[in-house]
């Protein structure tokens, strides 16, 4: 059998990559505690494998591979780049754990003649194969499995026509499972080339993959946010959840970080940060580490701001396309029924792209970034006020970009002297300006204003500890570093490294840093994004 393989991780290898040694600087980190731990959880698992001793691997979208002994007893986790798409798969095998695509190694599935006629598909989405090579596909919309000879195809030797659809197959020693999309798990008997059904039940939606395993059981992946990776077994024909060997990662809720978002500190001392996914803000309590829910049913959230009064801005992807969406809510009443920035007749161009960062000021204006409508790829910061005005700020059209892309990822924060600070990982620097874009200082690859020239390959936020240092987050090179308040370098921590590292010497692309005082005492808060975590730092001199 001949498969394309995209990746190759062997087992015996860690992704972890050490950060160099610390710079002998007056500052450093002192690690204290990781703040969420997605060790074992199931998290977004698009596709799963059993070697021949039972071992379990999963596949998440971020391209993180988890290891499971044939116990269910969690080993490691293995990284490779983010996935593109739920169209890979992993399969474990000689050693290795092979990742492909199913739309480049099936074109004849996924790129072939849509119909219902055997041998066409319509919504094709998994591909199974068995030891003598017969190919089992999930033709979705037409609500059956097609059997074929071969890896490449041919008639059909079989058609199993289903009461619903099948969004997942595997196949095992002559077994089949199929999961369905109306919550159904079907165990069939290979008799030759027919199926032939010995249990079946309802296990509830969500399934995204299934295994067969050697010792007869059957596992099953379930996304959503009760999603979980459980194995069943069949007795008296009657099939049994026995045990949930990857528990959902909500049980970690709400001290997980597992979106690309900054964090801000609230006027309350409170580190909040919005999260995509779910829809909700929430804030962490540096007293006690634990975090709550601040605003729920918000539509798809990403950075969050504070006026004076205590009113707290929220901002994202917009709705409506068109528009730049901020939304507004009453210090007192956080219940997802903000009001809009913006009159109705407003519109600001945003070509679907979202705001990563909005910071408000004193006199009603808000500075974020707003697409041109004649020059969308540009970065743009404007200040937009309620009445409908915008006033240009900057344009770093006219900065030296150090990537060739565009990019949206970028922060905004006042200096203790009432400057801003812009962090934007296409320029690769990070900026103090006044409130009328005047620049004051650049630190990156091309400084200017006295500042250091300092290796920054994405910064993407930025946070301010009570001496006024700077601290950013690098995410590409997954670093923090830390700058005097003039964009002198002072010091930089972390290096790449996965969720097995729990001794804060690494992350996977950063995304979020902040500061707060605690009895006078500086920490520092880290918002992993890549590993699902906060780390807690306390900060040396």
């Amino acid at each position: 059998m001949i498969l394309a393989i995209a990746v190759v991780l062997a087992l015996t290898a860690c992704t972890t990559a050490m950060a160099a040694p610390d710079q002998v600087q007056s500052v450093k980190l002192e690690f204290v505690k990781a703040i969420g731990d997605v060790r074992g959880k199931s998290w977004n698992i698009i596709s799963m494998d059993v070697d021949a001793r039972g071992n379990i691997y999963l596949l998440s979208m971020d391209g993180r591979v988890m290891i499971f002994d044939h116990d269910g007893k969690y080993q490691k986790s293995l990284k490779t780049a983010s996935l593109s798409n739920s169209h890979y798969y992993a399969r474990a095998m000689l050693g290795r754990i092979l990742i492909g695509n199913y739309r480049s190694d099936f074109p004849w599935v996924f790129n072939g003649g849509k119909g219902s006629a055997p041998g066409s598909f319509d919504h094709p989405s998994m591909v199974a194969i068995d030891d003598e090579c017969r190919t089992y596909v999930c033709d979705t919309a037409n609500k059956r499995i097609q059997i074929f000879p071969s890896l490449d195809g041919g008639n059909p030797i079989n058609v199993l026509s289903l009461d619903g659809q099948p969004s997942a197959v595997a196949v095992r020693d002559g077994r089949m499972a199929v999961i369905t999309q109306n919550g159904g798990l079907l165990l069939y008997s290979m008799d030759g080339n027919n199926p032939v059904l010995q249990a079946s039940g309802k296990i509830g939606g969500g399934g995204t993959s299934v295994c067969v395993e050697p010792e007869g059981g059957t596992l099953v992946a379930f996304n959503g946010p009760g999603g979980s990776l459980a194995r069943f077994t069949v007795s008296d024909k009657t099939i049994c959840k026995t045990t949930v060997i990857a528990p959902s990662i909500m049980e970690q809720w709400p001290n997980v970080f597992i979106h690309r978002v900054p964090l801000t500190k609230g006027p309350d001392n409170e580190i909040w940060f919005a999260t995509d996914w779910y829809g909700k803000v929430l804030s962490l309590d540096p007293k006690t580490d634990t975090a709550k829910e601040r605003i729920k049913g918000l539509y798809r959230p990403l950075c969050v701001g504070f006026g004076e009064d205590g009113s707290v801005f929220v901002s994202g992807y917009p709705r409506d396309p068109r528009r730049t969406e901020i939304l507004v809510f009453n210090g007192t009443q956080l219940d997802g029924k903000g009001k809009s920035l913006f009159p109705e007749d407003k519109t600001f161009m945003s070509r679907q792209q979202p705001n990563f960062s909005i910071l408000p000021d004193k006199d009603g204006g808000v500075y974020t970034r707003v697409f041109d409508k004649d020059d969308w790829t540009g970065f743009i910061i404007k200040k937009l006020f309620p009445d409908g005005r915008e006033t240009p700020v900057v344009d770093t059209k006219t900065m030296t970009r150090t990537r060739a892309r565009n990019g949206f990822e970028y922060s905004l924060q006042y200096t203790a002297e009432g400057d801003i600070l812009l962090a934007n990982h296409v320029y690769g620097s990070v900026v103090k300006m006044s409130r009328e874009g005047k620049m004051l200082w650049t630190a990156g690859a091309n400084p200017a204003g006295g500042a250091d020239k300092v290796e920054l390959a994405g910064p993407v936020d930025t946070g301010i500890d009570s001496k006024g240092r700077i601290w950013i987050a690098d995410a590409r090179r997954s670093k923090i570093v830390c700058l005097s308040p003039e964009g002198k370098f002072l010091y930089e921590h972390g290096g790449r490294g996965g969720v097995d590292d729990v001794t804060g010497k690494s992350f996977d692309w950063p995304t979020g840093v902040e500061c707060a005082t605690i009895d006078g005492q500086d920490f520092l808060y880290i918002g992993d994004s890549g590993n699902g975590r906060i780390l807690k730092f306390k900060i040396e001199n």
